[in-house]
């Protein structure tokens, strides 16, 4: 009796890591990764920039695994497409109606999937208010 559940505990165990619930823990982090773009959706539902940036995130976060090539897509307010947390470090600072600077349009966009409300105030950075 004790082998009939032993077998049925191994069984168990191999089919829930072939579907990703259980990774083993990356080997090494890889730290700074290249900016090409090959975006690959993850199990959080974040896109990732590279395979790089996925295994870096492994090494906070193991159980996480890759469901497909490309990017996670959801629409959000206004019909914003939130693919992305990633934007080019493009240095073309604009002025939220939060009265935040952003480094750009992109970190403006990515900002707007979190808050309904917010948008283009100007272009350029805002103006401190005392």
């Amino acid at each position: 009796m004790f082998s009939v559940k032993l077998i049925v505990f191994l069984t168990t165990v191999a089919c829930v890591r072939s579907f990703g619930v259980f990774r083993d823990p990356p080997g090494d982090c890889v730290g700074e990764c290249p900016t090409v773009y090959e975006p690959l959706c993850a199990s959080d539902g974040k896109t990732y920039v590279n395979q790089c940036y996925l295994t870096n995130a492994l090494c906070s976060e193991p159980t996480l695994y890759q469901k497909h090539a490309g990017e996670c897509a959801s629409v959000r307010a206004r019909g914003i497409i939130c693919t992305t947390p990633w934007c080019w470090p493009v240095h073309e600072p604009v002025c939220g109606s939060d009265g935040r600077t952003y480094e750009n349009v992109c970190e403006l966009n990515n900002a707007m999937c979190d808050n309904e409300h917010l948008k283009v105030q100007h272009r350029g950075p805002c103006t401190p208010t005392f």
